[in-house]
């Protein structure tokens, strides 16, 4: 709900609580980290899709959402010019 307001630091705030609850949810962890890559974060982003990546090795999300961030980014953390913005990207996954 607050993702779709554009509350995103409420939503970053409300997952950690679900988290801490449940650390076994996949989805979370994915929208943790897909909020944390929109916020430009993205040493964050990629430490809660690696979490949900260790859940399930073979999500077809998680997987897609770490190819999109190991495309904008090489590795070293310098960026590829792509011709995009990272929230437009964001938004398309």
């Amino acid at each position: 709900m607050y993702c779709n307001q554009g509350s995103d630091d409420l939503a970053v705030i409300q997952l950690k609580k679900v988290i801490t609850d449940n650390p076994q949810l996949l989805k979370a962890y994915q929208l943790m980290g897909l909020l944390h890559f929109k916020q430009g974060n993205y040493e964050a982003a990629r430490k809660y899709l690696n979490k949900a990546f260790k859940i399930n090795k073979t999500d077809s999300t998680t997987l897609r959402y770490m190819k999109e961030l190991d495309n904008l980014y090489k590795k070293g953390g310098k960026r590829r010019e792509l011709g995009e913005s990272r929230a437009s990207v964001a938004e398309k996954i």
